[in-house]
């Protein structure tokens, strides 16, 4: 149907769409799901040829909004906080020159201790922390059986000293 002006032609679209969203909804999953490879691997090639360009304009973005990107940095945060531990943990072992290499083991053994920890301090009622019985200052490592949940006065009193484990 030839149209008279691009107006006409734009308004018809869009009238089209809004009537048949979800057919069209239906067709794009389809097609998103059948070309799931193909479409991976043009995106993937695509950030190779232009990963500068990429990297620019995600840098703009963030100074442009910085309240976005604080709110959904607080978001990841709050909904990851035993991957975020492990980080954290992995960071504080490198700052130090200790051996920060965890196995997926020990990744998960440490997950595990986070969530403990957070149910202590919700039973408790007062704040507890992981804590290493011989500091990775002191030659420590990150492996289970150096590390325990203590309350957080008790591990803020004892400091960077080493020590017996709390539960004797």
């Amino acid at each position: 149907m030839p149209y008279k002006n691009k107006e006409d032609q734009v308004a018809s679209i869009k009238a089209y769409r809004a009537k048949n969203k979800e057919s069209i909804s239906k067709q794009k999953k389809e097609y998103l799901r059948k070309n799931r490879e193909l479409i991976n691997a043009k995106k993937k090639e695509y950030y190779q040829k232009n990963k500068e360009l990429l990297s620019e304009r995600g840098r703009k973005y963030r100074a442009l909004n910085k309240d976005i990107e604080k709110a959904r940095k607080e978001r990841y945060l709050i909904t990851n906080k035993e991957q975020v531990a492990t980080w954290r943990a992995k960071r504080r072992a490198l700052l130090i020159n200790a051996e920060a290499i965890m196995t997926k083991e020990e990744v998960e053994n440490y997950k595990n201790l986070v969530i403990i920890r957070d149910e202590a301090t919700a039973l408790f009622g007062y704040q507890w922390h992981i804590d290493h019985t011989i500091p990775l200052s002191q030659g420590g490592t990150n492996a289970i059986d150096n590390l325990e949940v203590v309350p957080a006065s008790w591990n803020l009193e004892k400091n960077n000293k080493h020590s017996q484990s709390f539960w004797g």
